[in-house]
């Protein structure tokens, strides 16, 4: 599994998308999403935003949503995204317009967590 981290505008869908495209991917320390309910990312995550480098920080806790930090400051707040607890059926966006593991034109996406800043 793999976090990716998108910079979208505020009610915009990241699912599946190739552009804007990912500006953070890091490999997860699990394998397989767990159903129904995918932890948050648990770690330090460097991303790049329209404020330049940037950090998520999540220190792991299942109800904490992390937060982002770009030049050391809290810029937001960030909270679970509305699909991260539904079923996987309703929860999981199969794409096929995106390169997995193996060539595979098949990727399983799934929103987890939403910044504002």
């Amino acid at each position: 599994m793999s976090w990716l981290f998108y910079a979208v505008d505020q009610g915009t869908n990241s699912d599946c998308a190739l552009h804007p495209s990912a500006i953070g991917a890091v490999d997860g320390s699990i394998k397989g999403v767990p159903n129904p309910s995918p932890p948050f990312p648990a770690g330090v995550f460097p991303v790049k935003t329209q404020e330049g480098d940037c950090e998520y920080k999540n220190n792991g806790d299942k109800d904490n949503a992390g937060a982002l930090f770009c030049g050391g400051k809290q810029m937001g707040s960030c909270k679970a995204n509305a699909d991260k607890d539904k079923s996987q059926r309703d929860g999981d966006k199969i794409c096929d317009n995106l390169t997995g593991t193996g060539g595979r034109n098949e990727v399983t996406h799934r929103a987890v967590v939403a910044c504002e800043w």
